[in-house]
């Protein structure tokens, strides 16, 4: 699908637009021309119509496309995003115009020092008037950008001089103080080129692509000759903000390998995390094909490993599939853990884990964790209150034992090959050794917190959570763990309570937090020396 013939009509007669308007205020600076710049801020009007036209066809095409690819898709909302950045471009030119026209002398204002940044931002802005959509290939958007790295560079010295003048002449901070709001004016219109750059990217590459992650992905593709020709898919976007796309070849098919980029600590971690369960587990992780860096960003290219995630056989899978990969899970299982098992006791913290994270459940359901209430004589304790005194409880029980654990054991961080009826692990910054209930705790939540309530799937569901349970409560009782169920308590009160940060609806996020807190109010009724004797109602919390 191409973009409407009126949008790219638009988006020309409005790059010509910004280009003559950056000329008249090259002039009007150079000459200290205060008609040129009254001309330039009548002339908004022309620049919103242009937009307006551009985003409306946009809109209007994507609207009676109801089978658009996501190619097509961001085609078009990139093309609508340019027109609000050179849009966002004039309106500095106005913010210019009036902050020059407000000097008390126009005469000595060093207008000339401009000439060079708008000399670029209008070759620049020129460079977009023919351009074709989708681009033909990258060096557009590379190009834009390094203008718009020279703009900054170009507006910080700006700035620089006119603090330096400020000094020596204190007398004229009016006037000076006008001639940095200008300059600051400027390192905006190179942001609005930074982001045409990278709206011309994602055009290019059909998915949304900032400049830092380009880069990373062609240097982790330079590594690996086989898969240079290949081009970008979603895959998913993570809650920590790390993108993954996948790299498909131009034929289509599977993935060649999978390219993950994000903050360079965490994708840090998640390489360390692989590498670690290469040592103990080898098989289960994916291999790391690359690893790159560019300031505080990293980027990963992984192996891409075959089959679907367990997400997708719970919610989409035969019956005969769902049991498949949920045996295959319990099988792996037991083997990491009998692998791995260390005597060395530990703690998991759970109502640790949770109180670090109250403010962000209180942030997005203010009206969930109310304060405490007092009826009579009978005092109602906040939830806040209820794991404090939970926390207290725990700090007597500890796992008997640490095992290696996968650290974020999400439904969707398990891949399930049918063919070879194998579990694969990805997603494994959080990994270490821990109390194995961490991991079993979160699974089971996962599953639960699925966003389906039909009784077939809800059945499912529990299958799943009741089977993964009585694997882990077996290998429990096989090595001498008395206080299992005490603890999952704990482990699914945290999950529970602080899964409902990921969840908008308020009467679901009220439903798992009123779980949590029974779960925890049937802890504290607990005597300390006889843990062993706790029973989690799982079924009531999960099949209920």
């Amino acid at each position: 699908m191409r973009i409407p013939q009126n949008a790219r009509d638009n988006l020309h007669l409005l790059t010509a637009e910004v280009a003559a308007q950056c000329l008249g205020l090259r002039k009007a600076l150079l000459h200290a021309d205060t008609n040129r710049f009254r001309q330039i801020l009548d002339r908004a009007g022309y620049v919103a119509n242009f937009k307006s036209g551009i985003q409306t066809r946009c809109i209007e095409a994507i609207a009676a496309n109801g089978k658009m690819t996501e190619r097509h898709r961001v085609r078009l909302t990139e093309t609508a995003e340019i027109a609000h950045q050179l849009e966002r471009i004039t309106d500095k030119f106005r913010d210019i115009s009036r902050q020059f026209l407000d000097l008390q002398d126009h005469q000595s204002f060093p207008g000339s020092r401009f000439k060079t940044p708008l000399s670029r931002i209008r070759e620049t802005v020129i460079a977009l008037q023919e351009l074709p959509l989708p681009p033909a290939d990258n060096h557009l958007a590379i190009g834009v950008s390094q203008s718009a790295q020279r703009i900054e560079r170009q507006a910080k010295k700006l700035h620089c001089e006119f603090v330096a003048h400020l000094q020596r002449q204190p007398q004229n901070i009016t006037d000076l103080s006008q001639g940095l709001l200008m300059a600051n004016a400027v390192r905006q219109i190179g942001n609005a080129l930074q982001e045409i750059s990278e709206c011309l990217l994602s055009i290019q590459l059909g998915q949304s692509m900032n400049m830092d992650r380009f880069r990373s992905l062609q240097a982790v593709k330079a590594t690996h000759p086989g898969i240079a020709e290949t081009q970008v898919t979603t895959v998913a976007e993570t809650r920590s903000g790390s993108a993954v796309a996948g790299l498909v070849s131009k034929e289509g098919g599977p993935p060649a390998a999978i390219f993950k980029d994000g903050l360079k600590r965490k994708l840090k971690k998640e390489r360390q995390g692989v590498e670690n369960w290469h040592s103990v587990f080898p098989g289960l992780a994916p291999r790391i094909l690359a690893y790159d860096r560019q300031g505080n960003q990293a980027a990963l290219l992984i192996e891409h490993l075959p089959g679907v995630t367990f997400e997708q056989c719970l919610a989409e899978g035969s019956d005969e599939q769902l049991e498949g990969a949920s045996a295959a899970l319990r099988k792996t299982l037991q083997e990491v853990w009998r692998t791995t098992l260390s005597p060395n006791p530990v703690s998991a913290s759970f109502m640790g884990q949770l109180q670090r994270r109250l403010p962000d459940i209180k942030s997005t359901h203010p009206e969930a964790l109310a304060d405490g209430a007092k009826i009579g004589t009978l005092r109602y304790s906040s939830f806040e209150q209820v794991v404090k005194r939970a926390a207290v409880l725990e700090k007597a029980v500890s796992a008997p034992f640490s095992v290696y654990i996968h650290g974020d054991f999400n439904v969707d961080n398990v891949i399930y090959d049918a063919n070879a009826h194998r579990i694969h692990f990805i997603d494994l910054h959080r990994s270490q050794y821990m109390d194995y209930i961490q991991d079993v705790s979160v699974f089971v939540v996962s599953c639960f917190r699925q966003p389906r309530w039909d009784t077939r799937f809800r059945q499912r569901v529990w299958r799943v959570c009741s089977d993964m349970n009585k694997a882990a409560r077996r290998f429990a009782r096989q090595n001498g763990d008395q206080s299992y169920e005490f603890r999952l308590a704990l482990g699914l009160a945290r999950s529970l309570a602080t899964s409902t940060r990921f969840v908008a609806d308020p009467q679901i996020s009220r439903n798992m937090l009123a779980r949590s807190r029974y779960l925890l109010e049937r802890v504290l009724e607990t005597d300390s020396k006889r843990v062993e004797n706790f029973r989690v109602p799982l079924k009531e919390l999960i099949n209920d």
